[in-house]
């Protein structure tokens, strides 16, 4: 920040020294997150701060050439090493049509010509309340953090936020891309949709019949997880505050059902991904007849995402070979028993991990960020909850599903 309607970029450091407050942001494709870190006693003026810079900033024009200079010198650095320039590539290909196929810092030649104008267009269009998530993580009363969020945001106006058209490209047929790159590594790159065509990345919520006829099993589904939930603090007339969430109706169970709500489908990936990840480098190692080094993770928005996979490979045939057997590999998912012990161990697993990232409440305020801008909102709340939900027939169901994508895309990076 260069500097706000009341204070200077050097005021703003020097304030944000006198509190002992650590202040930074990252950017990341679906959003930029700011945090600060500051003492209780003095919490209260770094908020404000905070709120000052990500509300009222000014983008002085004798500093924008400044940090255009600076952003220039981020891009000539990641586009300086092969592997960056490969993974660039890779997500062009992944993400083709879609405002996520461009790089983080932007394209070199729209940073180098784009006007201050444009930015600021920008800056007023989507730095707004209504487009604004606080997390505050500390030893804090509620109803006095309430108010001073009232206090700092309760004036700013909203905006009207473009709806994103960001969904992923259908992938009707496996096919693999060949591209060449100076000094690159070959490696393979691989990536199966996480959803069928026209159908939601999200769950369900399952109503098992309990009808007295011992012959007759029934299921009622319904969607649910609206993205568009809306949450509003208001204040009763006795002065009470209260949060009344208001959220698109859902259609009702038959009276002779039993609600069972369905996990989180999220949470219920990244339960099952060891096994995905297992099973696929198993079968490919078959096809390899050696060892397999496969990285397995999720590339995914809330419009929708893939698994994705890297593998790296000896030569072009070897790459060929490997990616033609992708189907067949992810088939062999159907194969797949879930035992109780193993899932008991996983769920621990997971919840561990989620216990030690209290340790250190600036990242766990950085980690939780994804899910928050994913709109995963249980995940965050309810994470102990969603992971106990999680039961072997909801592993099993993803494996299979996920069995059936024939369609991969890949992409083969291999030297000049």
């Amino acid at each position: 920040f260069n500097g706000t309607e009341s204070r200077t970029q050097e005021e703003l450091y020097a304030e944000a020294d006198e509190l002992g407050a650590f202040n930074n942001a990252f950017t990341r494709k679906d959003f930029t997150a700011f945090m600060i870190l500051a003492p209780s006693r003095t919490f209260e003026q770094a908020f404000a701060l905070q709120a000052d810079m990500i509300l009222h900033s000014t983008l002085p024009p004798e500093k924008f050439e400044k940090e255009r200079g600076i952003v220039l010198e981020e891009i000539n650095q990641d586009t300086s090493h092969a592997y960056g320039v490969v993974e660039a590539a890779w997500n062009r290909l992944l993400w083709a049509g879609t405002p996520y196929e461009m790089p983080i810092l932007g394209p070199k030649s729209v940073i180098a010509t784009i006007p201050r104008d444009k930015v600021w267009d920008y800056y007023k269009t989507y730095y707004a309340p209504n487009n604004i998530t606080l997390l505050i993580i500390g030893d804090f009363a509620p109803e006095n953090m309430l108010e001073l969020v009232k206090r700092e945001y309760g004036d700013a106006a909203p905006t009207q936020i473009p709806e994103s058209k960001a969904s992923p490209q259908a992938i009707s047929a496996s096919k693999i891309e060949k591209r060449y790159f100076p000094d690159a590594e070959p490696r393979l790159y691989f990536a199966v949709p996480l959803q069928s065509r026209g159908l939601p990345l999200f769950g369900l919520t399952s109503y098992t019949n309990v009808t007295t006829n011992p012959h007759y099993q029934g299921t009622y589904q319904a969607t649910m997880r609206s993205r568009r939930n809306i949450t509003a603090v208001t204040a009763s007339k006795s002065g009470t505050t209260k949060a009344i969430t208001v959220a698109k109706p859902e259609p009702q169970p038959p009276s002779n059902v039993r609600v069972r709500r369905t996990p989180d489908p999220y949470i219920v990936r990244t339960v099952a991904l060891p096994l995905v990840e297992k099973t696929l480098k198993k079968a490919l190692e078959e096809v390899a007849g050696d060892e397999v080094k496969l990285d397995l993770s999720e590339d995914s928005h809330p419009k929708g995402g893939f698994l994705v996979g890297t593998i790296d490979v000896a030569d072009e045939a070897a790459g060929e070979k490997l990616a033609d057997a992708l189907p067949s590999a992810l088939a062999k998912l159907r194969e797949v028993k879930v035992h109780d012990d193993w899932l008991a161990r996983r769920k621990r697993e997971l919840s561990a991990d989620e216990i030690k990232s209290y340790d250190n409440f600036l990242y766990y305020g950085m980690f939780k960020s994804y899910d928050i801008a994913a709109g995963r909102w249980s995940v965050v709340r309810d994470w102990k909850q969603e992971i106990d939900e999680v039961g072997a027939r909801d592993v099993l169901g993803f494996l299979n599903r996920l069995s059936f994508r024939n369609q991969v895309l890949s992409m083969l990076a291999l030297p000049y």
